[in-house]
């Protein structure tokens, strides 16, 4: 079957002369008309896909469930780790404040042992002068009697 095809050729206005013979050929109908289905029929094809498709929104509300479970209970450990976090933090401090205080007493202890040696040399400095002391003495006592021994008695004029 051939198609005409209306040719509008310098913006006249289409006359049956200005029909022209079209460059595709007219499809031809591939597929036999569909018989008639009958009202129960189709109500019946609905009813099944609706049964379907509610069977389907079931099982993924099914699953949607389980997942919404099973994260749950995923989570559940998690809940206590802003507790943990806030624990760890606390015992770090505690034992940077110890350590602080260990370096702040070693120093001061270093400090105060400075100080008790100084002391002790001031002391011992102190000793040794009277050891000398008491040497010197000691040794003027030791050289009184030997020099009245060595001089004659003294003699007594009458």
């Amino acid at each position: 079957m051939t198609k005409f095809v209306l040719a509008v050729v310098g913006g006249k206005d289409a006359t049956p002369s200005s029909y022209v013979k079209a460059d595709t050929p007219s499809k031809k109908g591939d597929t036999s008309a569909m018989n008639e289905i009958t009202r129960e029929e189709l109500d019946a094809k609905l009813e099944a896909t609706e049964a379907r498709m509610d069977a389907r929104l079931e099982r993924f509300d099914k699953d949607m469930r389980q997942a919404v479970s099973d994260f749950r209970l995923e989570i559940q450990p998690l809940k206590n780790l802003k507790a943990n976090i806030w624990g760890a933090t606390a015992v770090t401090i505690g034992v940077m404040v110890a350590v602080l205080s260990y370096g702040v007493a070693s120093f001061d202890s270093g400090r105060d042992t400075s100080a008790v040696i100084q002391e002790m040399k001031q002391q011992s400095f102190e000793t040794r002068q009277l050891l000398e002391q008491i040497k010197a003495q000691q040794a003027a006592n030791q050289a009184e009697p030997a020099a009245a021994a060595s001089q004659p008695p003294p003699t007594t004029q009458q």
